[in-house]
């Protein structure tokens, strides 16, 4: 997995859960993809999520919906020329074998994998018999992401788990305090006011 600020986007550790996550955040998802079968493989690969302590797995969604706590998103990148410029990614890009992060683990063909900044399940992807690739997907946190809870994800074809794959977690932590600007101060909960009543000629 890798946390993005920004257009800046640290890595971590390959099979390194996030346990201090937040809503609102940016996080790459990326999994292997393994076939070490001996015909083609060929799958959607779509990203899906569950709550730790359920059996259920929803697919992300591809944009904010009430009550769902991912979606997937899209980045910001550097403008070339531009200082300090950015711009809104493409909705998918390839990733080559040399930016693989778990090399050539596994064995095999290496296939050019794929990184989905938009689109949920993501293009089709072939892999011919004792081959591998690397599958990505971009996702935000929204408001109906829980503190103090963790989430699951996996990689499917149609909900069919795909072979070779695992599980990623992702995990908030406490709800940040409430810092107040300069001039703010707390507020008193009030009752909600009384109707009005007209009063004079109707028109």
């Amino acid at each position: 997995m890798a946390r993005i600020e920004g257009s800046q986007v640290t890595y971590l550790a390959v099979d390194a859960p996030i346990a201090d996550a937040a809503q609102f955040q940016t996080i790459r998802l990326r999994f292997k993809l393994h076939n070490a079968g001996e015909v083609k493989l060929t799958a959607a690969p779509q990203l899906e999520y569950r709550a730790s302590g359920s059996t259920v797995y929803t697919v992300v969604p591809e944009r904010a919906l009430r009550g769902i706590p991912f979606r997937i998103d899209n980045e910001w990148v550097h403008v070339r020329g531009l200082a300090g410029g950015t711009k809104q990614s493409l909705m998918g890009e390839d990733i080559p074998l040399a930016k693989f992060l778990t090399g050539n683990e596994g064995g095999g063909l290496a296939v050019i994998g794929h990184h989905s900044m938009g689109a949920n399940p993501d293009r089709e992807i072939t892999l011919p018999p004792a081959s591998y690739t690397e599958q990505e997907f971009t996702i935000k946190l929204t408001m109906d992401a829980k503190y103090l809870t963790g989430y699951q994800f996996r990689i499917t074809d149609g909900h069919t788990m795909l072979a070779g794959t695992q599980v990623a977690t992702i995990s908030l932590g406490r709800k940040p305090a409430l810092k107040l600007s300069p001039g703010q101060q707390n507020g008193l909960a009030v009752k909600a006011p009384k109707p009005a009543r007209e009063t004079g000629a109707v028109k």
